[in-house]
């Protein structure tokens, strides 16, 4: 009687810690969602697995990366992917190795030949992405007690990567994966907008009959010869409507962010049209550690009505990119930064009296310049 009492005991502790799991999974996959819509954009690296990689408990992390964020990173990290999956992991910033990962590699039967793709926003948390041995992001598993577990276009996009040989000239055309083919061509439209790492936006198109992306001459006049020399690899990203985000690594595999804003110059001397602004004054209750509202004036409404009731923006100044979320809210009538102001009011420095003037170019309402002044100096 007493042995089954203590095996119920146990069975209702079990479901207890289960359930408890369960809905910890859950929000940390809303919140992992979230995290690419929210604050600073992601540092990028990736690591091409070897079969000795597989067999093993560590890799190698870029040594740029552990030196750029080495007063960040703690000991203790999670790996985070797209069906809910979180492995916790070690970082060595001396030796520049993550360690803890057999269980991983075990898990999704990689064999070497695969890409991981990770995105580090300067939390314990690491975004990953599988790119298979044919250049297309895998179809990730339905495994136990992981949420959301399917994973869609729509949940973040869907990669792959080309590989660029050093020397290469302009290339106008290129085709993608077939495993990303079957994954997403039902979906990609006739009219590409393929958009830069650094906010720049291009026309392209996608041929159904041939398979292939074209119009990516454009980003070598936008970009310039000299800052596309030292790339060895794209990431393309398709995002479920009719945008393919680009990102470069270089020889060490670390993301080449592209220089410039969406209103610089072009390598071309093109120079973008100003569209539409808005204007932030900071003051005080902006400032405060719980402060994440941040309202918009009606006084441009005009730029504000172009924007979906929930809607994120980029938001670039020198190298550095941030994303914010806005909503339409109707108790005040106006639109408002509900998330990612305090990060970007702590990189910029913001203190009381600053004026953000946030520009796009003409009739791209998603890809912003920040300007900074004084309240009392003319912008």
């Amino acid at each position: 009687m007493r042995l089954d009492l203590l095996c119920t005991l146990l069975y209702y502790v079990q479901f207890v810690i289960s359930f408890a799991a369960c809905n910890l999974f859950l929000r940390s996959s809303v919140m992992c969602r979230s995290m690419d819509c929210i604050g600073l954009v992601a540092d990028k690296f990736c690591i091409l697995l070897t079969r000795e990689d597989t067999v093993a408990n560590k890799l190698n992390v870029p040594i740029k990366f552990c030196s750029k964020y080495s007063n960040l990173l703690h000991d203790e990290m999670e790996l985070q992917l797209r069906n809910g999956y979180i492995l916790p992991v070690q970082i060595d910033l001396v030796s520049s190795e993550m360690m803890g990962l057999l269980c991983f590699f075990k898990h999704f039967d990689l064999k070497g030949g695969e890409y991981m793709i990770f995105e580090y926003f300067g939390r314990f948390k690491f975004n990953v992405y599988i790119i298979g041995s044919d250049g297309s992001e895998i179809r990730y598993p339905e495994m136990n007690n992981c949420l959301p577990a399917i994973v869609t276009i729509g949940d973040g996009g869907w990669r792959f990567v080309k590989f660029r040989v050093e020397g290469d000239g302009v290339i106008d055309e290129i085709d993608p994966p077939v495993g990303f083919i079957e994954r997403c061509g039902f979906a990609l439209p006739d009219r590409i907008i393929f958009v830069l790492s650094n906010g720049k936006k291009f026309a392209g198109s996608y041929n159904r009959e041939s398979g292939c992306f074209s119009g990516l001459s454009s980003m070598f006049r936008i970009l310039g010869i000299e800052n596309l020399k030292g790339v060895s690899k794209f990431l393309f990203t398709y995002d479920g409507t009719e945008v393919v985000s680009i990102c470069a690594f270089d020889s060490e595999n670390y993301e080449i962010v592209f220089p410039g804003t969406p209103l610089d110059f072009d390598a071309d001397g093109y120079d973008p049209i100003i569209g539409k602004f808005f204007r932030v004054t900071a003051e005080s209750k902006h400032m405060f550690d719980d402060s994440f509202r941040v309202d918009i004036s009606n006084e441009f409404d005009d730029l504000c009505l172009e924007w979906p009731a929930c809607h994120c923006i980029n938001v670039y100044s020198g190298s550095a990119c941030w994303r914010l979320l806005i909503r339409r809210r109707e108790d005040s009538h106006c639109s408002t930064i509900v998330d990612g102001w305090q990060k970007f009011r702590d990189d910029l420095g913001l203190k009381i009296g600053h004026v953000c003037v946030f520009q796009c170019p003409y009739k791209s309402y998603d890809q912003f310049r920040i300007r900074v002044w004084m309240n009392n100096e003319d912008y």
